[in-house]
């Protein structure tokens, strides 16, 4: 009966830990996504900022 018991704990904190890493994999997938869109996005926005230097030289040049 302990050993029962004592086998039952462990199956039950083998299968609590598989869990846990499976939600971490997970996370980090979905983490690693984000990032990718992150980087998605600060690229475009450097494109908006040199886009508007060189629109803003321009527009600087004309008037003086």
């Amino acid at each position: 009966a302990e050993q029962t018991s004592g086998s039952r704990q462990i199956t039950a904190a083998i299968t609590e830990i598989s869990n846990g890493a499976q939600m971490n994999s997970q996370s980090a997938q979905e983490l690693a996504a984000e990032a990718e869109n992150l980087k998605g996005i600060s690229l475009k926005l450097s494109d908006m900022v040199k886009i508007f230097k060189v629109w803003f030289i321009d527009i600087y040049l004309v008037v003086t």
